[in-house]
This record gives structure tokens, sequence and C-alpha cells, in this order.
């Protein structure tokens, strides 16, 4: 089992001017919301790590997770 993360890119290139502009406040907002769910649903293992129900039954049965979980 590997850790994985949520990242996104807010800022975007105009493909026929390449100015440089923002993503829409939606997807800032979906975004943050998901940041926010998998805060509230996974359980915090260490620095910036979260681990869900299914990792942790996981290593409880004998698994191994990556360190700091």
């Amino acid at each position: 089992m590997y850790p994985g993360r949520i990242w996104a890119e807010f800022t975007t290139v105009d493909d026929e001017t390449n100015d440089l502009g923002q993503k829409s406040r939606e997807f800032r907002n979906w975004y943050e919301e998901m940041a926010k769910w998998i805060r509230r649903e996974f359980m915090h293992t260490g620095w910036m790590m979260f681990a869900g129900r299914g990792a942790l039954k996981f290593q409880d049965e004998g698994g191994r997770l990556p360190i700091g979980l």
C-alpha cells in the first residue's frame, strides 16, 4: 500500500495569449471541500498524513503501511 495525495493547480494559462489566470471559484470550492472531507473522515496518522478505515484495518491485520502511518 502506498501513500497518495490530493493536489491541484489553481493557475491557468490562456492558450491564445499565454496570459496567466485563475481557475474558477467553483473549482477552488470543490477542491477545498474534498480536502475538508478527507481531514474529517480519515484518521490523522502523522505530519500531513491521513489513513482511511480500510488502510488501518489492513495494518491491523498485519499489512505494512508506509513509514509515518
